[in-house]
């Protein structure tokens, strides 16, 4: 049986939280984050660039001109300052900035496809680790019956071996099926504690937590033929879509190397 502090989860519940906190969609957005940043590096040279300087002089004598024969004038400053500023504007480069700025935007629009993989992934492994953990509290119930029904027939083979209506080897052999029925107990216990374990991992809840999974109310259902999934699949399936962006993006970097 399970401890009565055990957290009673939905599958529904269940996806909700590893869809937003999951650790590898977590990973994922980071990266897009990363790409995303990329694409602004990438559109920083459309930008105008803007450069302030500034120099200071100081000369030990100051500059002076002659004027017929004699005369000296003064034509600048012993010790001045210039500054000011200059303004870049790229105007055309033959198309290799615009090129690398579609192929960023190409490959934020990929790693976005990826992040829905992702998410998909981790749903779909979460509704099998469920099915699983399902699956083990059946087999857990069915071997505590077991174990109560062999430790019944024990008791029984006792008072009837002690009555003198049974051999020894009868009570032996109640002996071994009950010693059996607890291993199989044990192994199933163990199973399931490891399947608990994954669904934590995936919750990103502590391994050990007790998780109580309930019984799914609501059966999937749809009409769809297998033809028609199929080419639903090939249409909608991020993975595809994402190999077609790449494509499309490598023919970017393609025409910008060729605008160098």
């Amino acid at each position: 049986m399970l401890p009565s502090n055990a957290l009673s989860l939905t599958l529904e519940e269940g996806l909700e939280i590893v869809s937003e906190r999951g650790r590898d969609i977590k990973i994922s957005e980071a990266e897009e984050d990363v790409v995303r940043e990329g694409v602004q590096l990438t559109r920083s040279p459309l930008l105008p660039q803007v450069d302030l300087y500034a120099h200071q002089t100081w000369l030990r004598y100051r500059p002076e001109a002659l004027f017929g024969a004699f005369e000296a004038i003064p034509i600048s400053e012993k010790d001045f300052l210039t500054y000011g500023f200059r303004v870049n504007q790229l105007v055309y480069d033959f198309g290799r900035t615009y090129s690398m700025l579609r192929a960023s935007r190409l490959g934020l629009r990929e790693k976005k496809l990826d992040t829905l993989r992702v998410r998909n992934l981790v749903a779909l492994n979460f509704t099998l680790a469920y099915l699983d953990l399902l699956e083990t509290g059946k087999f857990l119930t069915v071997a505590q019956n077991e174990v109560k029904r062999f430790e019944a027939h024990l008791n029984d083979t006792r008072v009837m071996y002690e009555e003198g209506l049974i051999t020894r080897n009868d009570l032996l052999q109640a002996e071994v099926m009950l010693s059996d029925a607890r291993q199989r107990l044990l192994t199933t216990e163990n199973l399931r504690a490891m399947r608990a374990s994954r669904i934590n991992s995936l919750l990103v809840k502590p391994l050990n937590e007790e998780v109580s999974p309930e019984e799914i109310s609501v059966r999937p259902y749809t009409e769809m033929s297998l033809e028609v999934a199929w080419e639903s699949a090939v249409r909608l399936r991020p993975e595809l879509k994402g190999l077609q962006t790449r494509i499309r993006a490598k023919k970017e970097e393609l025409k910008a190397t060729k605008a160098r």
